[in-house]
């Protein structure tokens, strides 16, 4: 299911807010249904790795998957707790740009 994840955040990249609300709105309804909460972190560190190649394509990607990423611990499908293992990957991705509570230090 993590590729489910990776998949559903990459293709809404390419498309507007709308989009990328669904998204976040269906990867919140299948929490913790058919997602579990390792599959989730998997999916969003698969997403964190890809981020300097999604860059070519899209600009401000690693801006926007921070930006699923704090969703989902708005919703409650993912606690801040489990950002730790994706903080090196955050701050790796976003070129250092990132606070230790794991939040980006430019906000948009």
């Amino acid at each position: 299911m993590r590729y489910l994840v990776k998949r559903a955040v990459t293709l809404s990249l390419d498309h507007n807010m709308r989009e990328r609300e669904l998204v976040a709105l269906l990867l919140t309804g299948l929490t913790p249904v058919l997602l579990t909460l390792p599959d989730l972190v998997k999916g969003f560190r698969m997403l964190l790795e890809a981020a300097e190649d999604l860059r070519l394509d899209i600009p401000d990607a690693p801006d926007q998957l921070m930006m699923f990423v704090a969703r989902a611990i708005v919703d409650e499908v993912m606690s801040p707790a489990a950002l730790e293992g994706l903080r090196e990957d955050l701050h790796g991705s976003m070129g250092g740009q990132v606070r230790p509570d794991g939040t980006p230090s430019d906000p948009l």
